[in-house]
Protein backbone atom coordinates (compact mmCIF):
# COMPACT_ATOMS: atom_id res chain seq x y z
CA UNK A 1 0.00 0.00 0.00
CA UNK A 2 1.22 3.15 -0.93
CA UNK A 3 1.76 5.72 2.04
CA UNK A 4 0.21 8.93 0.00
CA UNK A 5 -3.23 6.91 -0.38
CA UNK A 6 -5.62 6.12 2.12
CA UNK A 7 -6.26 2.85 3.03
CA UNK A 8 -9.05 1.29 1.14
CA UNK A 9 -11.96 -0.74 2.52
CA UNK A 10 -10.89 -4.17 2.26
CA UNK A 11 -7.65 -3.13 4.06
CA UNK A 12 -10.47 -1.33 7.06
CA UNK A 13 -12.36 -4.76 6.70
CA UNK A 14 -9.40 -7.18 7.01
CA UNK A 15 -8.06 -5.11 10.08
CA UNK A 16 -11.49 -5.70 11.75
CA UNK A 17 -11.16 -9.36 11.14
CA UNK A 18 -8.32 -9.85 12.90
CA UNK A 19 -8.66 -8.02 15.89
CA UNK A 20 -12.20 -10.05 16.07
CA UNK A 21 -9.95 -13.49 15.90
CA UNK A 22 -7.47 -11.87 18.75
CA UNK A 23 -10.33 -11.13 20.80
CA UNK A 24 -11.97 -14.82 19.84
CA UNK A 25 -8.13 -16.58 20.55
CA UNK A 26 -7.88 -14.28 23.82
CA UNK A 27 -11.39 -15.46 24.86
CA UNK A 28 -10.34 -19.17 24.12
CA UNK A 29 -7.11 -18.60 26.13
CA UNK A 30 -8.76 -17.43 29.07
CA UNK A 31 -11.52 -20.68 29.24
CA UNK A 32 -8.85 -22.68 28.84
CA UNK A 33 -6.78 -21.30 31.67
CA UNK A 34 -9.65 -21.27 33.97
CA UNK A 35 -9.91 -25.08 33.00
CA UNK A 36 -6.55 -25.90 33.55
CA UNK A 37 -6.93 -23.77 36.85
CA UNK A 38 -9.96 -26.08 37.84
CA UNK A 39 -8.09 -29.42 36.57
CA UNK A 40 -4.63 -28.77 38.73
CA UNK A 41 -7.15 -28.12 42.00
CA UNK A 42 -8.96 -31.36 41.44
CA UNK A 43 -5.16 -33.23 40.75
CA UNK A 44 -4.15 -31.77 43.88
CA UNK A 45 -7.24 -32.65 45.59
CA UNK A 46 -6.70 -36.54 44.19
CA UNK A 47 -3.19 -36.66 45.58
CA UNK A 48 -3.84 -35.40 48.90
CA UNK A 49 -7.16 -38.29 48.78
CA UNK A 50 -4.20 -41.12 47.70
CA UNK A 51 -1.99 -40.15 50.34
CA UNK A 52 -4.65 -40.17 53.22
CA UNK A 53 -5.67 -43.80 51.86
CA UNK A 54 -2.33 -44.87 52.19
CA UNK A 55 -2.09 -43.37 55.46
CA UNK A 56 -5.14 -45.58 56.68
CA UNK A 57 -3.78 -48.59 54.92
CA UNK A 58 -0.70 -48.01 56.49
CA UNK A 59 -2.44 -47.39 60.38
CA UNK A 60 -4.63 -50.77 60.49
CA UNK A 61 -2.32 -53.25 60.71
CA UNK A 62 0.20 -50.78 62.94
CA UNK A 63 -2.31 -49.76 65.23
CA UNK A 64 -3.73 -53.92 65.84
CA UNK A 65 0.20 -54.07 67.21
CA UNK A 66 -0.77 -51.41 70.12
CA UNK A 67 -1.74 -52.48 73.22
CA UNK A 68 -3.09 -49.14 74.59
CA UNK A 69 -4.50 -46.57 72.95
CA UNK A 70 -2.08 -43.94 73.77
CA UNK A 71 0.30 -44.23 70.80
CA UNK A 72 -2.65 -44.90 68.64
CA UNK A 73 -3.74 -41.50 69.25
CA UNK A 74 -0.32 -39.88 69.34
CA UNK A 75 -0.06 -41.11 65.79
CA UNK A 76 -3.67 -40.23 64.99
CA UNK A 77 -2.58 -36.44 65.86
CA UNK A 78 0.72 -36.04 63.89
CA UNK A 79 -0.74 -37.97 60.75
CA UNK A 80 -3.43 -34.78 60.99
CA UNK A 81 -0.62 -32.08 61.24
CA UNK A 82 0.99 -33.64 58.25
CA UNK A 83 -1.90 -33.81 56.56
CA UNK A 84 -2.98 -30.94 57.59
CA UNK A 85 0.35 -29.12 56.70
CA UNK A 86 0.10 -30.98 52.84
CA UNK A 87 -3.46 -29.46 52.64
CA UNK A 88 -2.23 -26.30 53.09
CA UNK A 89 0.70 -26.37 50.32
CA UNK A 90 -1.54 -28.22 48.17
CA UNK A 91 -3.71 -25.09 48.32
CA UNK A 92 -6.80 -27.19 49.01
CA UNK A 93 -9.14 -25.02 50.80
CA UNK A 94 -11.56 -28.13 51.85
CA UNK A 95 -8.52 -29.07 55.05
CA UNK A 96 -8.57 -25.85 56.63
CA UNK A 97 -11.99 -25.65 57.09
CA UNK A 98 -12.42 -29.11 58.13
CA UNK A 99 -9.76 -29.13 60.83
CA UNK A 100 -11.85 -25.82 62.26
CA UNK A 101 -14.95 -27.31 62.43
CA UNK A 102 -13.16 -30.12 64.08
CA UNK A 103 -11.66 -28.14 66.52
CA UNK A 104 -14.52 -25.85 67.34
CA UNK A 105 -17.01 -29.20 67.79
CA UNK A 106 -14.81 -30.19 70.26
CA UNK A 107 -13.76 -27.33 72.23
CA UNK A 108 -18.00 -26.60 72.62
CA UNK A 109 -18.25 -30.19 73.93
CA UNK A 110 -15.64 -29.36 76.54
CA UNK A 111 -17.06 -26.10 77.32
CA UNK A 112 -20.58 -27.77 77.99
CA UNK A 113 -19.06 -30.18 80.49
Amino acid sequence: MNPQMPPSDFDQIDAKAEVRETNAESEAKAVLEAELTSLRGRIKVERLCALICIMIIFDVPVFSDFNNWGGPLAVLVLELMVIFLIGKSFEVDHIPELFDNIVSAATSKMHKK
